[in-house]
Order: structure tokens, then sequence, then C-alpha cells
């Protein structure tokens, strides 16, 4: 007996929708798509972010991904480096990035 398995984005192909933010005086966009329990975030001048939904808004986690897009663009242009980048999760939403030891 054969079993047909297909992957959720090829029954359907993930559509981006668009996100708007406004930081420090200025307006970010970017677009996200869902892919199962994946979030992916788009934008043409910061980059590419993905993420594992959780229990958050796939919206509210794509503003909060492309915040940070923003903000580390914007460090990696002050100490000097292209601040264009490609990562795959977010340490900061998961608590990793600012761990505290005592």
């Amino acid at each position: 007996m054969e079993t047909n398995v297909r992957h959720k984005s090829v029954e359907q192909p993930a559509v981006g929708r668009s996100i708007h933010i406004a930081l420090d005086g200025q307006d970010y966009e970017g677009s996200y798509t869902v892919d199962g329990p994946t979030l992916t975030v788009h934008s043409l001048t910061l980059g590419v972010r993905v993420s594992h939904i959780g229990d958050v808004a796939p919206e509210v986690l794509a503003k909060l991904l492309l915040a940070e897009m923003v903000y580390r663009t914007k460090s990696s242009a002050h100490n000097g480096r292209n601040g264009t980048e490609s990562e795959v999760g977010s340490g900061l939403l998961y608590g990793q990035a600012h761990e505290r030891r005592t």
C-alpha cells in the first residue's frame, strides 16, 4: 500500500502578508509567511528572519522580528559591519540573548 505524503506548503503555498512598523520616527515595511509552525519575515532592505511561531500571534511575532532586524541593522552599521543579514530563530524571544547568571 502506497501512502502519498505531501508537505503542507505543497498543498497551500505560503502567501505573504504585509506588515508595517514605525521606529524612531521612521517607517519600515516587510512581509511575512506562515508555513506550519514556521514564520518567515522578508524585508528588501533588512533581510530575512525565520522563527518558530509558538503561542504568539503570527502578525505580532512578524512585527517583533522586523523591529529586531531594524535594530540589528542599525547596530551593525554603527559597528561598521554590513547590516543586512539572514538568521534562523530569535534568541531574544526565547530568553537566550539576555541571560543573566548570578
